[in-house]
């Protein structure tokens, strides 16, 4: 299934649930690390719960996703939030903005899918996109989630690995595979395994957030 059709049903079955409408834990625990009342990029926002929680305090938003059907529901729900653009945005691509346009350029579980080549593309990108100085703030997958020795995920090349089940290859990062990824690009402000969300019981996502060198 192509990445695009898998997240159109994915993210519809995420609109079920409670915490679907809430700010996540890591958002409302690294705002703090954000130049206050500074533009946000958010990458792979899913339902959007995090872009609309940064406009309410004070930050000028664009909101982004892979699927235009979700892109354009988030669009409809801030369609009276002046401090929020919604854009559908395909990660394998170059990220369709300038140099130094904002300040913070953050994603909650979005940037999984990509084999290290890609995965390090994708965070010299965020560099050009952020402002001297500017922040990243990810969480992501941990190496230590046990669906790959459960479902016996196949390895492609180290932290790249294929589900058997459904043919999807995701990253599974470690805090030193993240820290060997941006050495040269970013500055590290938070760098560890311990990342939550409300959906997962898994506690050891890793959490990274980085000031532009």
């Amino acid at each position: 299934m192509e990445n695009n059709e898998f997240w159109k049903e994915k993210l519809a079955g995420y609109d079920e649930h409670e915490w679907s409408k809430h700010p996540s834990i890591f958002a409302q625990d690294v705002a703090r690390l954000f130049p206050p009342r500074g533009s946000v990029l958010e990458l792979a926002g899913g339902q959007g719960q995090d872009s609309r929680w940064f406009a309410s305090q004070g930050f000028n938003v664009t909101y982004s996703d892979l699927v235009e059907d979700v892109v354009q529901k988030v669009r409809k729900q801030v369609a009276t939030d002046p401090n929020i653009t919604c854009l559908a945005v395909d990660l394998s691509k170059e990220l369709p903005f300038k140099a130094a346009s904002f300040d913070v350029v953050y994603s909650h579980m979005g940037l999984h899918y990509f084999d290290r080549m890609e995965t390090r593309r994708i965070f010299a990108n965020i560099h050009h996109t952020l402002k001297p100085d500017g922040i990243v703030a990810l969480i992501l997958n941990t190496i230590d989630d046990p669906e790959i020795q459960t479902y016996g995920y196949r390895q492609i090349e180290p932290h790249f690995f294929e589900d058997p089940r459904s043919g999807l290859k995701k990253s599974y990062f470690s805090s030193g595979y993240v820290q060997e990824l941006t050495r040269d690009l970013f500055e590290q402000l938070l760098n560890d395994h311990n990342g939550k969300t409300y959906k997962d019981s898994v506690q050891t996502l890793v959490r990274f957030v980085g000031k532009k060198r």
